[in-house]
């Protein structure tokens, strides 16, 4: 009889691409609902402000503590045998990314629904096209996870369970 708490691969892969949706949709829809919340939008570079600075600064560092993050997260596991601990480090790496890069975006949807600026609503809008390119794939875990010989077999066969 099978363990009802084995994950195989695919199962893995199904769960960290139903986790980055969600994160998605979440953002997603938290940014229509504000842009249909305010009356009235306006398209301007708040040049006076010392905004037109802080907005783009924090969605560049958002994303680049992101990235630093999660590689601090893997690093430490790169050279462990056991691709079950391996995938468990880089899946809270992958939250923890996750939350950085959205948390940026909701600081920007603030700055725009303060303001009504349609200049900040499209930084949010470039750091969620750039969310979106962060879809966990099977060709990007063995990259990023650097898999080599077995584990990367291991990976491969799909139905597998993790162990």
């Amino acid at each position: 009889m099978e363990d009802r708490n084995s994950l195989t691969f695919k199962g893995y892969l199904k769960v960290m691409s139903v986790m980055h949706l969600v994160f998605c949709i979440g953002i997603l829809l938290f940014t229509i609902f504000l842009y249909f919340q305010q009356e009235s939008w306006i398209f301007t570079f708040p040049i006076n402000t010392p905004s037109i600075v802080i907005v783009p600064l924090i969605a560049i560092i958002g994303i680049y503590l992101s990235n630093y993050v999660f590689k601090k997260k893997i690093e430490p596991i790169l050279d462990k045998k056991s691709l079950k601990q391996k995938l468990g480090v880089y899946q809270s790496a992958l939250i923890y990314k996750f939350a950085f890069v959205e948390g940026s975006a909701f600081v920007c949807l603030v700055f725009a629904l303060s303001n009504s600026n349609l200049f900040y609503l499209s930084i949010t809008g470039f750091i969620i096209i750039y969310f979106i390119t962060l879809r966990p794939t099977k060709d990007k875990i063995e990259q990023q996870l650097q898999l080599k010989g077995e584990q990367k077999e291991q990976f491969k066969r799909e139905d597998d369970v993790i162990s």
